[in-house]
């Protein structure tokens, strides 16, 4: 028989009950931080390579806390995740202060960069690097604002999945 807090609209979300969307976070990202990992791995990015199987690792955990009816399986997910959620923050403010204001330590760094990899026998245009540098810093911030998005999204519901196992302890 559920639990009598099984029913309570406050531990629903996407029409079903957050233990199971957890459940369903956990799997599908589990899946996709293992295939990005052979991804880094197979480039020889070994740092990135490294970061995806621990984020694997994290979502691994919530599917045994499911498993085990164990809330603290979910705290390191939690813990980590809420460090990456503030990190993505200060990332968003970081990138959005280089696309208004245009530092130039910051700007002259990644200019240096793009002549560097410029095509032999092509003219460099300022013009044209500073119109690209600010576009590709505001792809950039959308990108990481989405990505910060889902994983607030994806935090919250492993949270009251974290609070309702809690509850029926």
């Amino acid at each position: 028989m559920a639990p009598p807090l099984y029913d309570d609209s406050k531990y629903r979300c996407c029409c079903f009950h957050v233990e199971k969307a957890a459940y369903f976070i956990g799997f599908i990202g589990a899946v996709l931080n293992l295939i990005g990992a052979l991804g880094y791995f197979l480039q020889r990015q070994w740092g990135q390579g490294g970061g995806a199987i621990l984020s694997a690792l994290l979502y691994i955990l919530v599917l045994v806390a499911y498993h085990k009816r164990n809330p603290s399986f979910y705290l390191p997910f939690l813990v980590l995740k809420a460090i990456a959620l503030v990190l993505y923050f200060l990332s968003i403010l970081f990138l959005l202060v280089v696309f208004f204001v245009m530092p130039d330590w910051y700007v002259d760094r990644v200019r240096n960069e793009w002549i560097r990899n410029w095509p032999p026998g092509e003219t460099y245009n300022e013009g044209d690097f500073k119109l690209s540098f600010r576009l590709w810093t505001g792809l950039l911030i959308l990108m990481t604002a989405v990505i910060t998005a889902v994983e607030a999204v994806f935090w919250c519901i492993i949270h009251k999945a974290y609070n309702y196992m809690k509850e029926t302890e």
